[in-house]
């Protein structure tokens, strides 16, 4: 829709918009929404996600402050990755910013590392918070039960 400001849609920016989409009314807005939900699944998804770190980040920054970044993750990544909790009281205890390379490479991480860790190769090119985020998680399994961590 083209917003300008995060978390607000003016009056024009609605209107408009949806006439770029052709719907014009509200039975055509309902028909509308599976179709756009669907959209923005599977690999459309990330060209989403990394949209909504330039749109939710203060334009005279460089990086999303780490509270906006843990609301905004669990908003987007609600039911679609299985530690978010965790990864967001890591990143809240961490108190740090978030930077675009740590934004984009923790999503990449979410689709590629399972949930056991066992094919994370620390030795990657992976940001240092996602190493000590794994880390972190690792020392929480304990070797007489190895669940994963929750």
């Amino acid at each position: 829709m083209d917003c300008q400001t995060p978390y607000q849609i003016s009056r024009q920016e609605w209107v408009t918009g949806w006439l770029r989409m052709n719907v014009t009314g509200l039975q055509a807005m309902k028909q509308a929404l599976p179709r756009l939900r669907s959209e923005v699944q599977g690999d459309a998804y990330k060209p989403f996600y990394k949209f909504v770190f330039k749109y939710v980040k203060d334009s005279k920054q460089k990086s999303l402050g780490h509270q906006i970044a843990i609301e905004t993750w669990k908003l987007l990544l609600h039911g679609r990755y299985v530690h978010l909790d965790l990864w967001c009281d890591f990143v809240e205890k961490k108190n740090r910013a978030i930077s675009w390379d740590q934004w984009c490479q923790f999503y990449d991480f979410t689709q590629t590392i399972v949930e056991t860790f066992t094919n994370y190769d620390s030795d990657g090119a992976w940001p240092v918070l996602i190493d000590e985020f794994v880390e972190h998680c690792r020392a929480l399994v304990t070797p007489s039960n190895g669940s994963s961590p929750t």
